[in-house]
């Protein structure tokens, strides 16, 4: 089933957006884009966890060609939590080295590739659909999409960007071997996938994006073709958690205790709060949705509602479980596992990002005032939502950096001590310290050091030399 979209760009408000027609200047108009809309992340003067710091300091003590040895390695864990991402951990090693120094160079590459993937997502909705105004409101669309602020704005969460463009240059390339009949193309599905699932394990949900061939272009299900792609693409895949097994079990059978250890009773949770998290415009990170008041919970679900009774109102019934699955696609390797991350909605903002596009290009009249309020409400939120998570993490990337410049001037005004226990002050924000100095044996420039953070509500505290304030300055205390 085709739906069916305006080309005339006067028929919808599409018209403000019109699509160049030259797909060079589309896609130079895309980085351009990607850079625009997250001018506050590339401003960032810091990070926002120690999952960064981490790789930086590997680096720094040990050489990149030690890091690359101890990341790239293929190990067996024994918990599937436990990441095996030798491509995204390649990529972190090659910026780790200017965090400290030029933060900005890491952070408009993560911008840079957020804008990659959304001309691969254009090119690929072009295989799948005559309309280039189609194809361009949904890649808009899907960069300014809060579902994918946090994955941007966060440089640990490359992987998900990673996985996410690895599976559409696979998708292209299907569409190349299975509409176009291009057989070379079977050894681009296989790289692909391979570089997806070791960029991120989520990858292995990638080859059901392969019904989107049957429920759109015509392929049959059982078209020898189609199943082909889908064994070359499942091929990596299969190999991978062949070998990773004993960890997935683990895991699945709740024998180890891990933030990431799986169990179906995380599922409800996980779909109401992925569910709703779009629309909880000032919250960042899932976790703390019950922090929110009740109201804004409540407003939140039922503006997704609204937006899967438009697609019902304007489409079908068939299209709308059609979103559903693709929304949830790419959450179903987390929705067993107890921790939430936003990161992991980078995926479902491409599903998102072409309901919205189709609502906002489809050519009827019956409604259209309404559908353009309502619309144009989600849109306002939804943007306002993106700007909430871009400005704390410039929030937390201030703080962070603020810390680190007073603990490396504390270090070296003290002699350099082995150790630092450092107290959190009523009305500090202790989560950014503790993130900052999790595993931390490096200061700037300054090794080995060992970073106690203790909490102001524990007794001990009292006792620790130095002290961090609610302006996130580390200094010594008078004892």
């Amino acid at each position: 089933m085709k739906l069916s979209m305006p080309m005339s760009s006067q028929e919808s408000i599409a018209a403000l957006f019109h699509c160049p027609e030259d797909d060079r200047v589309v896609y130079l108009a895309i980085i351009c884009a990607a850079i625009l809309t997250s001018l506050l992340i590339i401003a960032n003067p810091g990070f926002f966890s120690h999952d960064e710091w981490d790789k930086y300091d590997h680096v720094m003590q040990h050489g990149l060609a030690n890091y690359w040895r101890e990341y790239l390695a293929l190990r067996p864990s024994t918990e599937f939590g436990v990441p095996m991402r030798p491509v995204s951990f390649f990529i972190q090693g090659l910026v780790a080295p200017y965090m400290y120094t030029y933060p900005v160079l890491v952070h408009l590459a993560d911008a840079l590739m957020h804008g990659l993937v959304a001309i691969l997502f254009f090119v690929a909705i072009r295989r799948m659909h005559e309309s280039r105004q189609f194809a361009w409101i949904a890649t808009l669309v899907f960069l300014v999409s809060p579902l994918a602020a946090f994955s941007v704005a966060w440089p640990a969460a490359l992987m998900d960007r990673l996985y996410v463009l690895f599976g559409l240059i696979a998708f292209i390339a299907s569409h190349g071997y299975i509409v176009k009949r291009r057989d070379a193309n079977l050894a681009i599905i296989v790289v692909a996938s391979a570089m997806a699932i070791l960029s991120k394990e989520t990858g292995f949900i990638l080859p059901a994006v392969l019904l989107a061939f049957p429920l759109f272009k015509g392929v049959a299900i059982r078209d020898k073709r189609l199943w082909t792609a889908f064994v070359a693409w499942s091929i990596p895949i299969l190999l991978f958690l062949l070998y990773r097994s004993p960890a997935l079990m683990n895991s699945l059978g709740g024998t180890v205790s891990s933030p990431y250890s799986a169990s179906w009773a995380n599922v409800p949770d996980g779909l109401a709060i992925y569910a709703i998290y779009p629309f909880l415009w000032a919250v960042s990170e899932p976790h703390v949705w019950l922090l929110q008041p009740a109201t804004r919970i409540w407003i939140a679900g039922l503006a997704h509602i609204s937006l899967l009774i438009l697609i019902w109102r304007f489409f079908s019934l068939r299209i709308l479980l059609i979103y559903l699955g693709g929304y949830f696609l790419f959450l179903i390797p987390v929705l067993p596992i107890a921790a939430k991350g936003a990161q992991y909605l980078y995926g479902s903002a491409l599903a998102m990002s072409l309901a919205l596009a189709a609502l906002v290009t489809i050519r009827a009249n019956a409604g259209r005032t309404l559908r353009f309020v309502v619309l144009g409400i989600l849109l306002f939120v939804l943007a306002l939502h993106t700007l909430s998570v871009q400005r704390e993490f410039y929030r937390t990337g201030i703080c962070m950096v603020t810390a680190s410049k007073t603990i490396e001037s504390v270090f070296l005004g003290e002699g350099s001590p082995a150790v630092m226990s450092i107290a959190i002050e009523a009305g500090a924000p202790g989560h950014v310290m503790q993130r900052f100095a999790t595993g931390r044996q490096i200061i700037g420039a300054n090794s080995p050091l060992s970073l106690q953070v203790i909490d102001a509500s524990k007794p001990e505290s009292s006792q620790a030399k130095f002290a961090f304030n609610a302006g996130c300055v580390v200094y010594k205390r008078r004892l």
